[in-house]
C-alpha cells in the first residue's frame, strides 16, 4: 500500500481554529480511504490534535518531516499556503521528488 501525506495548516489563533483545520485534514483523509485505490494516508494533524501542548514546535516540524520521508507523496490541503510547517512540508517533498498533488482533484487524476 502507497503512504500518502496530508499536508495542511494545523495551528490557529483559537482552539476553535486548530480544530477546523485537523477536521479539514481529516475530511480529506477520508476522502482518500473512501476511494479504496490502495492509499494509506497520513495525517500528522490527528497526532497534534491529541498531544497539544506536548512538545516544541521544532520537534512536531522534525517529527512531521520524519514521516512525510517515509511517504510516496503529498496531498495539500486547500490553505496550505498560509502555514508556514505545510509550506515547508510541501518543499521537502519537492527536494525529495515526492509527487505533490494541490487537491483531491488533482491526486486523482494521476
Amino acid at each position: 500500500m502507497k503512504l500518502i501525506y496530508i499536508a495542511g495548516p494545523f495551528s490557529g489563533k483559537t482552539a476553535w481554529a486548530v480544530h477546523c483545520n485537523v477536521h479539514r485534514a481529516e475530511y480529506l483523509a477520508a476522502q482518500v480511504i473512501e476511494r479504496n485505490c490502495g492509499w494509506f494516508p497520513i495525517v500528522p494533524h490527528s497526532l497534534g490534535a491529541r498531544f497539544e501542548g506536548h512538545g516544541t514546535y521544532e520537534y512536531w516540524l522534525e517529527g512531521t518531516l520524519d514521516l512525510l520521508r517515509k511517504c510516496d507523496a503529498v496531498l495539500l490541503v486547500s490553505g496550505w499556503e498560509l502555514s508556514k510547517g505545510a509550506t515547508g512540508e510541501k518543499l521537502e517533498a519537492e527536494r525529495l521528488g515526492l509527487p505533490v498533488y494541490l487537491s483531491l482533484n488533482d491526486w486523482q487524476r494521476s
